[in-house]
């Protein structure tokens, strides 16, 4: 993705990937996408990516930290890092408007893991320590930056179709699926969800507020700490939840 921008031609760009303007050297980090998660992408997403260079240069934007230098390594012991990525109209230090990027975080890092890089509404994991170059720093990460191609309500259609029904049935449900509010919703096989229907309409309320969290809660957080055993299930996280105003918390 970067070689199409980098062979668009347009100054504008071509300089940023360079790393040279007006003929001064420019510092960045990258959050580089490896081409197997770009190979994941759906077809239609993906060639709508190739098609689209405005889109293209938005969702690359989300992968260039101008001015910065940061590894995944300083994040360890729940440190955080700050920085904003976009491509700014004047690279140079001194002429980077922090106020038309965006902001992100890198944190979550450990002797185990690379950390989580979160954008507003979105995140990826970091997959290495980084690799210094003479001006810049290369982090790759697991999937692409600023690219939602698909909606909640499109993803647990492909992994949960009768969660989806279900809750559609449902007007609380299907209202926090539809909101733009942060949610991890834990969304049951078909087959588990088979006897649902014999429930008395009380529970299914029940349940399916269970089944939503308004938080967004990431794989890497559920760390084997927070694990608790459940039944005969082992590795189980447990939340509480708490209703306020037919509102739900945890």
């Amino acid at each position: 993705m970067w070689k199409i921008l980098m062979t668009s031609g347009d100054p504008a760009y071509t300089s940023l990937i360079s790393q040279l303007y007006r003929g001064q050297g420019l510092y960045a980090t990258y959050f580089v996408v490896p081409d197997s998660a770009w190979n994941q992408l759906p077809a239609e997403a993906y060639n709508k990516l190739l098609s689209n260079q405005t889109l293209l240069i938005e969702v690359l934007g989300k992968h260039y930290a101008p001015n910065q230098l940061f590894f995944p390594r300083w994040c360890e012991d729940s440190r955080e890092a700050s920085f904003y990525v976009g491509f700014p109209e004047n690279p140079l230090p001194a002429g980077i408007n922090q106020q038309l990027l965006t902001p992100g975080k890198l944190g979550g890092a450990s002797t185990a893991v690379f950390g989580t890089v979160s954008l507003p509404n979105m995140y990826a994991q970091a997959l290495n320590s980084g690799v210094a170059l003479k001006r810049a720093v290369l982090i790759e990460v697991s999937a692409p930056l600023g690219y939602v191609y698909e909606t909640v309500n499109d993803a647990l259609n492909r992994i949960s179709k009768l969660f989806l029904s279900i809750c559609n049935l449902d007007e609380s449900c299907r209202a926090i699926l539809q909101s733009s509010a942060p949610k991890t919703v834990f969304a049951p096989v078909d087959t588990v969800l088979q006897a649902f229907s014999a429930l008395p309409d009380a529970e299914k309320k029940q349940y399916l507020a269970l089944m939503i969290v308004p938080e967004r809660i990431l794989r890497k957080q559920m760390t084997p700490s927070k694990y608790v055993a459940v039944g005969n299930v082992t590795d189980a996280i447990r939340f509480r939840t708490m209703s306020s105003g037919g509102r739900f918390g945890v």
